[in-house]
C-alpha cells in the first residue's frame, strides 16, 4: 500500500507514539531574566510560550517556544546562556565612504548617538545626527558623502551594517549589497542605474533578528501605498481634503485624454497683448489657487486688462501683476550688458481662484511650510535648498509645448565648482561686451546647457517664465524659472538640444524668497489665503 507523501510525517508520528499518553509541557527553568512570559492552551500540545521585554530590550536566545506532543519545547531551550532580556543593538554605521562617523564604537545600543562628517571636497546627503532607536533601527536617513562628479545616478549610499560592491553610477552600472554576519537584508541586494537617473529596486537595509517596524511605520507605509493607489487610479473623491497640498501630480501618462495635463497640473500660459496688438506668450506655474509665477520680462508696459492666464482649457482674467522691485533690464548697459535679467520674476494675481482638481493643482515653491510637508521633513529654508540643490550636477526639468502637448526638457544645473565654466559661455552671447561673466550672470541664476557631461535640452521662445522643477518622491518642487539664454537654436520650438556653447540661465527661487513672501505670505490682507513661509 502506498501513502501520499503529505501523509508520511503524520504516519511516522502515530507509529512512534503508539498508545502513549500525550504529555504536557512545563515552565520549569523557562523563566526569563528581566522580562515576563505568557502561555496559550494551558501547556498542552500546541501551547506557545511567548516572552516580553521592556521597551529597548528583546528576548534572547528565543522569542517564543512551542509545546510538542512528547512534552518538550521547540526549539530546545538552552541551559546556558539562560533566557534573558538583552538591550537592543543597531547595525554598525561605520560603513561610510569618504567620511567618518563619531564616536567610533565596536557596538551601538539603544540611545547611542552618532554624528557624520564628510571629507573635504565631498557633499553630504542624509542625516547628520542619528540615534539608535528601541526597535533596532537608526533614526533619520542613511548619510552619503559624494563628490558628485557627473554620474548619471546619484550615489545610492551604503546602509548601516552593509557592504557594497560597485562604485560607478553611469547608465547600466550595477551595485550589489551584502549584510554583515548576524544581519539579514531587507530591500534589493542588487540595483541598476537607469536612463531616467533613478536606481531600480528598493533601498536596502540590514536588520538584526530583533529589529521590528513600529505601528507608526506600518501605518505610514500602508498609508503611502493607499495614497499612491488612489492617486494612480484617480479616485480622490474629496478634493477639499487635498486642496492645500502642493506638488501632487499623476506620475505617468495613461490612455486618458488629459493624462499629460495631470502630470503637470500646475502648468500655465500667460497671454500678453502688446500696444501694437501683437500677442506674445510666456510660460508660468500655478503656485496658489489665485497666483501664477512667471518672468518679469513678460510685463513691461502692460496693464492687467491686456493679460490673461490659460490653465487647462480656461482663460482667466488678471487682477494685478507684481514685478520684483529690483528688476531693471537696462541696469548694466554701461557695463557691457545690453539686457540684464537679474530678479526676472513676477507674480500674476487672478481675479478669481481656480478650481482645484486632478488637472489643476499648485506646484510647491521654496521655503514654505507646504513644501516641507511635501518633503515629509521638518526643514529650514537652507535645509530645503541643501536637499533640492546639493549635487554638483543637479538633474532638473522644465516644460515646452510640442505637437504632442507638453513635454519635459531635461537639463543639468552646473553647481559649485562646475558653475564658473558654465557661465563663462555668456561672454560669447550677442549683446554682451563685458569681460567678466559675473557681470551678466549673478549668483541668482542657475546655469544649464552644453553637451558635457550630458547633452542638455535648450530653452525656446515661449518656455520663458516656466517652472524649472524636480520631482521628489511623488511631489513636484519648483526651484527656479526659465529666464534667458545665450543662443536661440529653436526654429520651431519643441525638444531642442544644446550645442557646445549654448547656455540657459534660470532664476533661482531660493534667492528671491523675500519677494515671494511679501506677496504670497502676506497675512495683512483678506483677498486670498496666504502661504506659510519659514522664518529663515
Amino acid at each position: 500500500m502506498e501513502f501520499p507523501v503529505r501523509w508520511l510525517p503524520a504516519l511516522l508520528h502515530l507509529l512512534i507514539m503508539g498508545a502513549e499518553v500525550l504529555c504536557d509541557c512545563t515552565v520549569e527553568n523557562m523563566q526569563i531574566e528581566g522580562g515576563t512570559y505568557k502561555l496559550t492552551k494551558q501547556l498542552q500540545e500546541g501551547s506557545r510560550l511567548i516572552y516580553s521585554c521592556p521597551n529597548g530590550y528583546y528576548p534572547d536566545p528565543a522569542w517564543t517556544y512551542l509545546c510538542q506532543a512528547n512534552g518538550s519545547w521547540t526549539p530546545a531551550p538552552k541551559t546556558f546562556p539562560r533566557q534573558r532580556c538583552k538591550v537592543v543593538e543597531c547595525p554598525d554605521p561605520n560603513v561610510l565612504l569618504y567620511g567618518s562617523v563619531s564616536p567610533p564604537q565596536q557596538r551601538y545600543f539603544v540611545g547611542n548617538e552618532t554624528m557624520t562628517e564628510c571629507y573635504s571636497g565631498y557633499t553630504m546627503r542624509g542625516s547628520l545626527r542619528r540615534v539608535c532607536l528601541p526597535n533596532g533601527k537608526w533614526s533619520g536617513r542613511t548619510p552619503i558623502c559624494s563628490r558628485d562628479t557627473g554620474d548619471h545616478c546619484a550615489d545610492p549610499g551604503i546602509p548601516a551594517g552593509a557592504s557594497r560592491t560597485g562604485n560607478s553610477f553611469g547608465i547600466g552600472d550595477t551595485v550589489r549589497y551584502q549584510c554583515s554576519r548576524e544581519l539579514f537584508l531587507m530591500g534589493s541586494d542588487e540595483r541598476v542605474c537607469q536612463e531616467n537617473g533613478q536606481w531600480t529596486g528598493i533601498e536596502p537595509s540590514c536588520y538584526y533578528k530583533h529589529t521590528y517596524d513600529t505601528p507608526e511605520e506600518v501605518g505610514q507605509a500602508l498609508g503611502r501605498k493607499i495614497r499612491d493607489h488612489l492617486k494612480e487610479m484617480e479616485l480622490i473623491d474629496d478634493e477639499s481634503e487635498v486642496r492645500g497640498q502642493c506638488g501632487l501630480h499623476q506620475p505617468y501618462e495613461t490612455h486618458l485624454g488629459n493624462s499629460n495635463r495631470n502630470m503637470y497640473p500646475w502648468a500655465a500660459s500667460v497671454i500678453i497683448v502688446t500696444k501694437d496688438s501683437v500677442t506674445r506668450t510666456c510660460s508660468g506655474s500655478l503656485v496658489t489657487p489665485q497666483f501664477v509665477l512667471t518672468a518679469a520680462q513678460c510685463f513691461i508696459d502692460h496693464q492687467p486688462e491686456n493679460v490673461g492666464v490659460h490653465i487647462d482649457g480656461r482663460l482667466h482674467r488678471v487682477e494685478r501683476m507684481w514685478i520684483h522691485p529690483l528688476y531693471n533690464v537696462a541696469a548694466r548697459a554701461a557695463q557691457g550688458v545690453s539686457e540684464f535679467y537679474d530678479y526676472d520674476v513676477a507674480l500674476v494675481q487672478l481675479t478669481e481662484q481656480v478650481v482645484i482638481s486632478t488637472a489643476v493643482r499648485p506646484i510647491c515653491i521654496p521655503c514654505t511650510q507646504q513644501t516641507s510637508d511635501a518633503l515629509r521633513l521638518n526643514l529650514t529654508c537652507a535645509e530645503q535648498e541643501e536637499i533640492l540643490l546639493n549635487q554638483h550636477f543637479e538633474r532638473l526639468q522644465f516644460l515646452t509645448k510640442t505637437h504632442r502637448g507638453m513635454r519635459p526638457k531635461e537639463v543639468w544645473a552646473k553647481l559649485h565648482h562646475n558653475r564658473a565654466e558654465c557661465i563663462s559661455h555668456v561672454l560669447k552671447a550677442g549683446g554682451i561686451t563685458a569681460m567678466d561673466p559675473n557681470v551678466a550672470v549673478t549668483e541668482n541664476f542657475l546655469c544649464t546647457g552644453g553637451r558635457i557631461p550630458f547633452r542638455d535640452h535648450i530653452a525656446c521662445p515661449g518656455d520663458g517664465g516656466g517652472a524649472v522643477f524636480k520631482n521628489y518622491e511623488s511631489r513636484t518642487i519648483q526651484v527656479a524659472l526659465v529666464s534667458w539664454g545665450t543662443k536661440n537654436l529653436c526654429s520651431g520650438g519643441g525638444l531642442v538640444e544644446s550645442d557646445d556653447d549654448s547656455r540657459d540661465f534660470h532664476l533661482n527661487l531660493f534667492r528671491v524668497v523675500p519677494f515671494l513672501k511679501s506677496i504670497l505670505g502676506n497675512v495683512t490682507q483678506d483677498e486670498y489665503e496666504p502661504l506659510t513661509f519659514l522664518d529663515d
